[in-house]
């Protein structure tokens, strides 16, 4: 069965315009910010970056006890199941998650905010401007309002076929 290049670029913009492009984020002492869709690439780069700082992080043994349990509900799992975060590389999160910002709002990159941080690299300006712990959390609403998660999962799975 053949399309014609007609009805193709209609199913195109009609799933183009299910896409949220842009919202508006609240940001604690800052106010409202609008941010743009990050491309797929931009979010898989950003998982990527996040899943790198956590490869060396170990399941703290001495507090997983025997897991396999199907009687326990959730909460009973969650306290068994600890992290050993000394390899946490929050760091790289940071820098991963001003990146991310960065690209996705136009604000911070016009020309007086470079001014004000001339003296840091452009996809730095976020991590100075709100701190380490805020641009995680700013960089995770703006992945949720966008659905990262199913962005990055069915980019990966066309990229597998």
């Amino acid at each position: 069965m053949s399309t014609n290049f007609d009805d193709f670029l209609e199913r195109v913009k009609k799933y183009e315009d299910k896409k949220i492009k842009v919202t508006v984020i609240d940001i604690e002492n800052f106010g409202e910010m609008e941010v743009q869709r990050p491309s797929a690439n931009e979010m898989l780069k950003y998982q990527k970056e996040i899943l790198s700082a956590t490869e060396n992080m170990e399941i703290d043994e001495d507090n997983l006890k025997n897991d396999r349990e199907d009687n326990e509900n959730t909460e009973d799992k969650k306290e068994k199941f600890k992290l050993n975060t000394a390899n946490f590389d929050y760091g790289k999160v940071a820098k991963a998650s001003s990146a991310f910002v960065y690209n996705s709002c136009s604000a911070l990159r016009q020309k007086p905010i470079r001014d004000i941080y001339s003296k840091v690299t452009f996809e730095d300006i976020p991590l100075n401007l709100f701190g380490e712990n805020k641009i995680i959390g700013i960089a995770s609403q703006i992945y949720s309002a966008f659905n990262g998660e199913k962005e990055v999962s069915d980019t990966v799975e066309v990229i597998k076929n």
